[in-house]
């Protein structure tokens, strides 16, 4: 069953003089990364993710890096398309995917929230560190409005 875990990126901190694209995590983004890829292990039950695909910006990237810790990858790709992604542009990538992959995206939000809500068919929050695990019966390349089912949504915290 595709299985698609929307992760928002760790907090970040915004020292003077950085682009937004490479602002890194805060000791609070450090910290939380890493519960966050404990949870999302303990919620995928020990299953592997089949492919991981991470915005560029810097902080996702780290998030990502500190996920990694506690559950495993067959593939990381890094997209620059899923910096500030909106909806739509998320939607395609999703509808590009293949197969009964359990994949994670690690990005920003609106996107990532907009993304959940629209599928699931009910409102999600997703603060920093947190994400969410939707499944559904249908091809990734039929995803769209209320089709998957909402799991959970877990912050790390």
């Amino acid at each position: 069953m595709p299985t698609l875990v929307l992760l928002r990126h760790g907090k970040s901190s915004y020292p003077d003089g950085v682009d937004d694209h490479d602002r890194p995590l805060n000791g609070r983004g450090r910290r939380e990364a890493p519960i966050a890829g404990r949870l999302i292990a303990g919620a995928l039950k020990g299953a592997v993710i089949d492919e991981a695909l991470v915005s560029s910006a810097t902080r996702a990237q780290q998030t990502w890096h500190l996920v990694s810790e506690g559950v495993t990858a067959r593939t990381v790709r890094t997209l620059p398309e899923l910096y500030l992604a909106t909806r739509p542009e998320l939607l395609g990538v999703v509808n590009g995917l293949s197969g009964d992959a359990v994949v994670t995206i690690v990005g920003h939000n609106e996107g990532l929230e907009e993304l959940a809500a629209w599928l699931a068919g009910t409102p999600v929050v997703l603060t920093t560190s947190t994400y969410s695990l939707l499944t559904s019966d249908l091809a990734w390349a039929d995803w769209g409005e209320g089709c998957a089912e909402l799991v959970e949504v877990v912050a790390a915290r």
